[in-house]
């Protein structure tokens, strides 16, 4: 009996291999690759994004090109004279996976006026009001979409932030909120007039008091 099994199954093997496919088994075949290189396209692609805020105190803005393994992001605040100063940062670096770490590598620029001599929550003293410097760090998405960034820069200075940029307080009503070693702070409330444009009023540590319109793209 065990051997009548045996041929039985050899023989429903071999006409499983000689059997020519079906029209509709190969176009089912052909859709599941076609799914699969569509899945595969939308995790390889990129997708930009840009935040403008213009205010009567000052402009500031960021830019992030990304996909899911990695992203290129720039931050900028600008003061409309030398004592608020003007700040750019870029970075560059790769999602490590599922657990949504970004470590990065990145070029810091900052010019306010006066800013020499001022320590941050390490005791670390600025030396100059102008300066150029490198910077090495990670960042790290927490609960209630807090992102948390850890950095160190050429001249050996550390910083940690945290910062939430969207926190919503109703559908059209948003809150962000910024803090930092180097004693940098800030607080905005955003209304979202439409989909990409939102009338603001904050306070930021550089600029002071601010009110304008935001456009995101």
């Amino acid at each position: 009996m065990k051997k009548v099994n045996r041929i039985l199954r050899f023989i429903s093997i071999f006409f499983l291999f000689i059997t020519p496919l079906s029209a509709q088994t190969i176009e089912e075949i052909n859709s599941a690759d076609r799914i699969d290189a569509y899945i595969q396209q939308e995790k390889n692609s990129f997708y930009f994004t840009i935040n403008n805020s213009f205010s009567f105190s000052g402009n500031d803005g960021s830019v992030d090109y990304s996909n899911p393994q990695w992203s290129f992001q720039g931050e900028w605040k600008l003061g409309y004279n030398d004592r608020k100063g003007y700040e750019a940062e870029a970075r560059a670096g790769r999602i490590l996976g599922i657990t949504g770490l970004y470590t990065y590598v990145g070029i810091d620029w900052t010019y306010r006026k006066g800013s020499a001599g001022d320590k941050n929550l390490f005791g670390q003293r600025t030396k100059r009001d102008r300066f150029l410097a490198g910077t090495l760090g990670v960042r790290y998405k927490l609960p209630l979409s807090i992102i948390a960034d850890a950095r160190i820069d050429t001249y050996k200075h550390a910083r940690l932030q945290l910062e939430a940029n969207k926190i919503e307080l109703s559908n059209s009503l948003l809150l962000k909120l910024m803090a930092n070693t180097d004693k940098e702070y800030e607080i905005k409330l955003s209304y979202l007039v439409l989909q990409d444009l939102a009338v603001f009023v904050n306070y930021d540590s550089d600029l002071k008091v601010g009110a304008g319109i935001s456009i995101i793209y």
